[in-house]
């Protein structure tokens, strides 16, 4: 077992992380190590009695040295840096500067905490491959017209810090550009649909004529990223099933529910710094698309290999909308 190669895990019990482990748990040549803040934690419990094969590390992303330790040997990485969980935890408002938003603070602690899991991946002599979650550099890709998607570019900004100051590990890195989530529609209020009587009721944001890039994370990061460890590094890849434009996936969804969809522009009761952060990502992707013009970015048909991500149709229709919309 010692022998086998080992591959470490950040944010393991979260959407892209534990479909990560899911797919190596299905892989029996690879060891994994899933890091967590706690392993006391019921979420960890639930990972080592999941499986065997599942070692629950310990680990912080603010801290450098916890995570040296939990990378300890690994011939893959992946890494994942989450602003939503940051700006959850209320406690962190005590945390933000003088002048500063918290979604600014956000950001920033985001920034830092991708720069460390660069900085102790550098330090683990055994690696050859790491593969970072990332999102497109709006900034950049606007030509400075959009420079307050604020959880976008934090990623962007922790990669480029890489490329300046470990090349030797941004050597061995490829990028997976997730797309939007097709969970949002269950899961998250600006996404998921509102039952009034016979109808769904959707929000009008970003329901422009551009097209979408859809992935199930849960289901599809996995194959992906097991792909681009076993790919030659450098690659940044497009992590999605399809392209499709956001009144079509709402439309889809309504089918498989069994009611008739309405677009209306809601408001919701968000921080002036997170209403600006969103203005700015459904802008550029409206005006830009999602990924710009970035020429790097290559799609998923392009790795040469089967990854079976399925359609967007797929997931709608697999779903219990029942039971979504009326739990």
């Amino acid at each position: 077992m010692a022998s086998q190669p080992l591959i470490a895990i950040v944010g393991a019990t979260g959407a892209q992380g534990s479909s990560v482990l899911s797919t190596y748990l299905n892989t029996t040549s690879w060891r994994i190590r899933a890091l967590t803040r706690s392993v006391s934690s019921s979420k960890a419990k639930a990972l080592t009695e999941r499986s065997s094969r599942i070692e629950v590390a310990e680990a912080n992303l603010n801290d450098i040295a916890s995570l040296r330790k939990a990378f300890e040997g690994a011939i893959a990485i992946f890494g994942v840096t989450d602003f939503w969980t940051l700006i959850s935890d209320e406690s962190n408002k005590a945390k933000v500067k003088d002048g500063q938003s918290f979604a600014e603070w956000g950001a920033e602690m985001e920034v830092q905490q991708g720069k460390n899991i660069f900085e102790a991946a550098n330090q683990v002599s055994s690696l050859k491959r790491l593969v970072f979650s990332s999102l497109t550099d709006i900034t950049k890709w606007s030509g400075g017209k959009y420079t307050y998607a604020l959880h976008f570019d934090s990623k962007a900004i922790a990669l480029k810090h890489a490329e300046e100051h470990f090349p030797n590990v941004y050597a061995k890195t490829s990028i997976l550009v997730a797309g939007a989530y097709l969970e949002n529609f269950k899961q998250n209020p600006f996404f998921k649909p509102k039952l009034e009587g016979e109808a769904l009721i959707f929000n009008s944001f970003g329901t422009g004529n551009r097209p979408w890039p859809f992935i199930a994370a849960e289901e599809d990061t996995g194959s992906i990223v097991k792909a681009l460890i076993e790919l030659p590094a450098g690659l940044r890849v497009a992590a999605h099933r399809e392209l499709k434009v956001m009144s079509d996936v709402v439309q889809l969804i309504g089918k498989a529910a069994g009611y008739e969809v309405r677009l209306e522009q809601q408001e919701f009761p968000l921080p002036d710094d997170l209403k600006k952060d969103l203005a700015n990502i459904f802008g550029f992707v409206n005006e830009f698309g999602y990924w710009g013009n970035d020429p790097s970015i290559k799609q998923p048909e392009e790795l040469g290999v089967e990854l079976r991500l399925g359609s967007i149709e797929d997931w709608v229709k697999a779903q219990d909308w029942s039971k979504e919309l009326n739990g």
